[in-house]
């Protein structure tokens, strides 16, 4: 009964306004037809590229960090007298 309200209330839109439904619902549909193919890019390009360039610059801070130090150190030993 209430499906039969709900159609019924739809078939008594009128043209003008069924004509701006359907545009509206097809902009929706194609945004959402799409978006899995932006994901797609969004992950490879960005995700992917950021998560590359954090390793990297995380890996060549870390070596060169670990190399002062260990520069430091020698410079503090060998200054140390006993």
């Amino acid at each position: 009964s209430t499906k039969l309200y709900l159609i019924n209330s739809f078939a008594k839109i009128d043209s003008k306004m069924r004509i701006r439904l359907e545009q509206i619902i097809n902009v929706i549909y194609n945004w959402s037809y799409n978006r899995g193919y932006i994901d797609v890019y969004y992950e490879k390009v960005f995700i992917r590229g950021v998560r590359g360039l954090a390793q990297l610059t995380h890996s060549l801070i870390d070596e060169s960090l670990m190399e002062l130090l260990m520069d430091w150190r020698c410079k503090f030993l060998s200054r140390r007298r006993y």
